[in-house]
C-alpha cells in the first residue's frame, strides 16, 4: 500500500518498502502459525526477506516490522489500512550486501503463542523520514526462492505448559496508524 495511491492495493511480485522522498510505502505479510505445537519454548524467530534491489550497506537507514491488530485482504489500501501493535515492533536495517534480510522477531512471535496478541499479520514499513524505498520479493514471486520465510526455532516442553488466561486490555498496546 502506498500514499502515492490511497484508495489502491498494491499486489505484486515484490514488496515496496519505505519512502521515496514524497510518499510512503509499506507491506503486509501473513504466515499461518497453527501448525506451530502447542507445549513448546520458543528459542528464536526470524522472517527471512530476500533482497530484489539495494546491495549496498546503508546503516542510517532503519525500517520497522510489527504485528497488526486487524485482517487485511487485497483489498487494503492506504486509506484502509489496519492499526498496528507499535510496542512490538522491532527494528531492521534491510541496507546489506547480502541477498537476504534476517530480521528477528522473537517476542512477536511469542505474543502470538502466548495468546497475548492475535495473529493477524505483519507490517514492514520505513521508521525513517529521510528518503528510503526498497523491495523484497512477496508471497506472489514467480521465483520461488525469493518468497519471504518464517523461520521458528523451538523445543517441546517435557510437560504441558498452561498459561493463565489474560484479557488482552490489561496490557497497555498501543494501537495506530504507520
Amino acid at each position: 500500500m502506498s500514499s502515492k495511491f490511497p484508495q489502491e492495493n498494491i499486489n505484486g511480485e515484490t514488496i515496496i518498502v519505505g519512502n521515496d522522498g514524497n510518499d510512503f510505502y509499506g507491506s503486509y505479510l501473513f504466515f499461518d502459525t497453527s501448525s506451530i505445537p502447542d507445549n513448546i519454548s520458543i528459542h528464536s524467530s526470524e522472517i527471512v526477506l530476500f533482497k530484489v534491489t539495494d546491495f549496498f550497506y546503508d546503516y542510517n537507514k532503519n525500517f520497522s516490522i510489527c504485528p497488526i491488530a486487524d485482517y487485511f485482504s487485497s483489498f487494503t489500501s492506504y486509506e484502509t489500512r489496519p492499526k498496528i501493535y507499535k510496542n512490538f515492533s522491532e527494528i531492521f536495517n534491510p541496507f546489506t550486501c547480502g541477498v537476504a534480510v534476517e530480521i528477528d522477531i522473537t517476542n512477536i512471535v511469542r505474543g502470538w503463542l502466548q495468546n497475548l496478541i492475535i495473529n493477524k499479520g505483519l507490517f514492514l514499513y520505513s521508521s525513517n523520514s529521510n528518503s528510503s524505498l526498497t523491495s523484497f520479493g512477496s508471497a506472489l514471486s514467480k521465483d520461488n526462492y525469493l518468497i519471504p520465510i518464517l523461520r521458528v526455532s523451538f523445543k517441546k516442553s517435557p510437560i504441558p505448559v498452561n498459561l493463565p488466561y489474560v484479557p488482552i486490555n490489561k496490557y497497555p498496546y498501543i494501537l495506530s496508524n504507520p
